[in-house]
């Protein structure tokens, strides 16, 4: 015959409360250990911002920057284009509506003489008011991919004080970011060479200004143009106050500014070693995905050490 023992059914324990829980972890926290350890909480910054006020976004622009153009070629890459549609979109978004708008500028000969030589100064100043069509023309044929317009001097010192002052704003707190929104373009603009659109280095004029005048002690320059900003690079390539990180087209080379100086493995001088970042794009084609990989998985990690 089969057995008659009964299966045991199975001692089930009751699961501790909650409370009896909490009331166990207040005991192991108030025991002294050999090893402190600390839990990081990752909304911990997060908790403590809460009583912060969020200050204003600022902005700064000139109308007139549609005045500079290319006289002898109405299909320039570097056309008014450039600007006004930023300005019609951001209009159109209502997004000026929710910015402190800053008064603009016109950059000063000290400023300027902070980065460009005198004689680079007073060679655009020379240009300015010139009617002569065939004159800007020559002068513009000494350069790389450089036009002249007789307003490209007053505009450019728009461009260059714009950005300085949306940089002095920042840093003292005035705003707690912002956008100038400026033409003629800078990062191409060498101490004494005029090239690739531009003719004053706005952002390195800007990040000048903040270490000498403001005595700040770091800075982050983040150029994601499609051209590398050789001239921003030089600028700052032995100080070690500037991380400067680019990411441009360079298809091994073969793509404008097409200088060895655009590669991966040009990372500073002297103290400046380790503050220089290329990121030089070998793929055409590269689209949004792309960008925000280099973001997180290069970027972010150098920002925050």
């Amino acid at each position: 015959g089969g057995s008659t023992v009964k299966p045991r059914r199975p001692s089930i324990k009751p699961r501790i409360s909650v409370e009896e829980l909490r009331q166990q972890y207040r005991r192991q926290a108030s025991q002294p250990q050999e090893e402190q350890i600390r839990l990081l909480d990752p909304l911990e910054k997060a908790t403590r911002s809460r009583g912060m006020v969020r200050g204003d976004t600022g902005v700064v622009y000139e109308e007139k920057m549609v005045d500079h153009l290319c006289l002898w070629d109405d299909k320039h890459t570097e056309c008014p284009q450039r600007f006004s549609s930023i300005i019609t979109r951001c209009t159109e978004l209502g997004l000026f509506a929710r910015c402190q708008r800053l008064p603009q500028r016109q950059v000063t000969n000290e400023e300027l003489l902070s980065l460009h030589c005198l004689a680079h100064i007073n060679l655009l100043k020379m240009t300015s008011g010139e009617i002569d069509e065939d004159k800007l023309e020559k002068l513009a044929s000494a350069y790389d991919s450089i036009y002249f317009h007789p307003r490209t001097y007053e505009l450019a010192k728009y461009a260059a004080g714009c950005t300085i002052d949306i940089v002095d704003s920042v840093v003292k707190g005035k705003i707690q970011n912002g956008m100038a929104i400026v033409r003629p373009p800078g990062h191409h603009a060498m101490e004494d060479e005029f090239c690739g659109y531009c003719y004053f280095n706005n952002v390195a004029l800007a990040a000048k200004h903040a270490l000498d005048k403001l005595e700040t002690k770091r800075i982050l320059i983040v150029d994601w143009d499609v051209h590398h900003g050789q001239a921003t690079q030089r600028t700052f390539y032995n100080d070690p106050r500037v991380l400067y990180f680019s990411i441009h087209r360079y298809e091994h080379g073969l793509f404008w500014p097409e200088l060895r100086e655009s590669e991966f493995d040009f990372v500073g001088v002297d103290k400046g070693r380790g503050f220089n970042f290329n990121v030089p794009l070998n793929q055409k084609g590269l689209g949004n995905a792309d960008y925000l990989a280099i973001f997180h998985q290069v970027l972010m990690p150098v920002a925050y050490e």
